[in-house]
């Protein structure tokens, strides 16, 4: 896959969940919780990194897919409606994109694994992607330290 290439990660955010421990613990009380929490961390990783971040959940909705994103610079979030499945959507964007774009999935899914990379796309477990995650807040930390440390501050 050419570096040249647009990046794009897409996750599939109810896998993810159901990986991490601690945000398991969360959408047993409180799912929209942690998708937010999901979210927030592939944030951390998205504005450190230069791929495009996209997050795919099963939902209710229309037929369509739907996607919520504020701006153009965020983590996609996309919805796959009623009557398909994120896993569906995933693929449908895998093999759509994998000609033009170096695309990397995140999924426990073995089933999932097997579609995207016979594709052309990367897979990655829910873990490496956390330990991603982590080591991207260390660093926007690390950077914010030694901004603050110049008397840079914060933005305003």
């Amino acid at each position: 896959m050419s570096s040249a290439r647009r990046r794009h990660l897409i996750v599939d955010g109810h896998s993810v969940i159901h990986a991490w421990p601690d945000v398991r613990l969360v959408h047993e009380r409180n799912p929209r919780a942690a998708r937010d929490e999901l979210v927030s961390r592939l944030t951390a990783l998205h504005d450190g990194a230069e791929e495009a971040v996209v997050v795919v959940f099963d939902g209710t909705g229309p037929r369509r897919a739907e996607s919520d994103r504020a701006r153009p610079t965020d983590v996609q979030v996309v919805y796959s409606g009623r009557g398909q499945t994120a896993d569906a959507v995933i693929e449908r964007l895998v093999g759509y994109y994998a000609a033009t774009h170096d695309l990397t999935v995140v999924t426990e899914d073995g089933a999932v694994r097997l579609a995207v990379t016979a594709a052309g796309a990367w897979s990655m477990s829910a873990e490496a992607l956390l330990g991603r995650c982590q080591q991207a807040v260390r660093t926007r930390d690390r950077e914010l330290a030694t901004r603050r440390g110049r008397g840079g501050g914060a933005p305003r």
